[in-house]
């Protein structure tokens, strides 16, 4: 039975997705949730730069993104009808998502994805992906619907061009 919850966001709509399928879970199952976001990893600066440097250099949350962080918890903690936690983490999102599920003892991570195939997944990845590649427990990947309709109108437009 998943007694610990994980919802991965990126505040995009299929997070939103993801957020309500993980409070809702949340609420049925009488489970733990922590709404997660992974700010990106900072650039890599050349060499020369990074030599004057004093250690390395950690984006630091601005308190817009913690402010949206909050509110989606808030949401979720509405949604789900009892406490939720969240998490601000940095570095690569499915690395730290998978690092913290093995941390924290997550039995299910639940993450949104756009749901782009072909070319478009290929040169963008999909962290959904990579995320059911590494995490140490199950994960439910959901989206909003949105791009699946999107998609069913472009094949059926496709058969009379």
């Amino acid at each position: 039975m998943w007694k610990k919850l994980c919802c991965a966001v990126d505040f995009g709509d299929p997070s939103q997705a993801a957020l309500h399928q993980a409070a809702d879970l949340a609420r049925f199952l009488g489970a733990e949730l922590t709404v997660v976001h992974v700010l990106p990893p900072p650039p890599t600066l050349p060499s020369d730069v990074a030599a004057v440097a004093r250690g390395p250099i950690e984006p630091q949350p601005d308190d817009e993104e913690e402010a949206v962080l909050e509110a989606w918890r808030a949401d979720a903690e509405r949604r789900a009808g009892r406490a939720v936690a969240s998490r601000l983490l940095v570095g690569e999102p499915a690395a730290q998502i998978a690092r913290l599920a093995r941390e924290e003892g997550f039995d299910l991570v639940v993450v949104g994805t756009h749901g782009r195939a072909g070319l478009r997944r290929a040169v963008m990845g999909s962290v959904a992906e990579r995320i059911v590649r590494r995490a140490p427990c199950g994960v439910l990947v959901a989206h909003d619907g949105r791009w699946a309709a999107a998609e069913a109108d472009r094949e059926e437009l496709a058969q009379y061009v």
